[in-house]
């Protein structure tokens, strides 16, 4: 057919492409773009078409037919393309944190709606666009993120909970966060800072076409922790030698806690001869 020549195909989702000959000869060609929306509960194939422009041969014959190819001359006879235009609609309400089974538990509504073949789904979701903020300094801090790398699964539990089992190397970005000196970059909260909370924009979750939920925005989410036990004093010690001590001299005191406890923690202890030490 002649250059120019074009036909408007109408899908089996209701969907019009133009397709149009780009030069002469035997194809006409177009593009769709699925719209958000778009859906087809069969694989797509082409259901009509009508002539945009005259198609028209080499000897001036003008196509009048408007039969639709059938079998493998028709898309869905040779290819399955599942179309899925609509977005999940999960949101994120709450965050906890158990360090002991190395998980970060997503609460929320609608995870029911992230399809995927295997129930592992990390690779589906934005890591980029979770932030756990450190400190809950917003932008003074680039914060914690993590990529799949960092995990070793994110699984539907539930349709209002989502688990993520971090690998080693998200534990260990954890872990080196915690033994920053327990100051600005640690895990929690200290003495001089908020606690952390966790930030996730628009999009963070998608199904498994990767459409990108616009429901999912959470701000300022302050995550629980697995570990609710306070510490305790095990033990008073000190590295000073056995002696008499007079005006002027110290005395190292170390108090040892029960667990790790964030920089700028302090007590003060009473001694036997009822003087303070901080």
């Amino acid at each position: 057919v002649l250059k120019g020549s074009a036909i408007t195909a109408t899908l089996n989702n209701n969907v019009n492409v133009v397709l149009t000959a780009a030069a002469n000869g035997t194809s006409m060609v177009g593009t769709y773009t699925i719209q958000a929306g778009d859906s087809a509960t069969t694989d797509l194939t082409v259901n009509s078409y009508t002539t945009s422009s005259p198609v028209t041969d080499v000897f001036g014959n003008v196509m009048t037919s408007t039969t639709v190819p059938t079998g493998t001359d028709n898309i869905a006879g040779s290819h399955a393309i599942d179309i899925d235009a609509s977005r999940p609609a999960s949101t994120i309400t709450a965050v906890a944190y158990n360090s002991s089974a190395n998980t970060i538990t997503l609460t929320g509504t609608n995870f029911d709606q992230i399809e995927s073949a295997t129930t592992d789904i990390k690779a589906q979701l934005d890591w980029t666009k979770f932030t756990w903020d450190i400190d809950g300094d917003g932008a003074t801090s680039a914060g914690l993120t993590f990529e799949v790398a960092d995990i070793t699964s994110a699984e539907k539990t539930s349709a209002t909970q989502l688990t993520i089992t971090l690998s080693n190397a998200g534990q260990t970005k954890i872990t080196n966060a915690l033994a920053a000196g327990f100051g600005a970059d640690a895990i929690g909260a200290d003495a001089a800072n908020a606690a952390d909370n966790v930030d996730i924009t628009a999009g963070f979750i998608r199904d498994a076409s990767l459409n990108a939920a616009t429901t999912d925005a959470a701000s300022n989410l302050s995550p629980t922790y697995s570990d609710n036990v306070a510490p305790t004093i095990s033990s008073f010690s000190t590295s000073t030698s056995n002696g008499s001590y007079g005006i002027g001299d110290t005395v190292n005191i170390t108090a040892t806690t029960s667990e790790a406890v964030l920089k700028g923690s302090a007590i003060t202890a009473t001694l036997n001869n009822n003087v303070n030490v901080v």
